[in-house]
């Protein structure tokens, strides 16, 4: 199964973010993906790599990322922090759907009953219908 980790590029010193949003798709096994929803659904972890018992599929990760940049590897101050995929995300929403306009949503999951408004200068607006009564 082949699913999309989005990862910023981060200090290893000061934790500041070097770089945001970059998205890699990983193959993984149907355990794979078990083990990364069970972990999404402790409500622990902020991302996969918080957790160690993820480390084997976080590695998958860096492989990839390191085989088109130098960036998280040893010698640099430079580490990734991988976030869950948000295929595992959307499964665990409740009556929510991905709007399938990232650059509106910032991949954010939206409820159900919203609308999506096109704007005078072009832009849109995500509402919920409660906002509109």
């Amino acid at each position: 199964m082949l699913v999309t980790v989005t990862f910023d590029i981060i200090s290893k010193k000061t934790k500041a973010v070097i770089l945001a949003g970059c998205d890699i798709d990983v193959e993984i096994t149907p355990e794979e993906y078990q083990r990364i929803t069970e972990s999404f659904e402790t409500y622990l972890f902020r991302g996969m790599s918080e957790d160690r018992s993820l480390n084997d599929i976080c590695n998958k990760c860096y492989a990839i990322v390191n085989e088109w940049s130098e960036e998280c590897s040893e010698e640099y101050d430079e580490e990734c922090f991988f976030d869950y995929p948000i295929e595992v995300r959307a499964d665990h929403a409740k009556e929510t759907w991905h709007a399938g306009f990232e650059e509106l949503t910032n991949d954010e999951l939206i409820p159900t009953n919203a609308k999506l408004y096109k704007n005078a200068d072009g832009t849109y607006t995500v509402r919920s219908s409660y906002r509109d009564k």
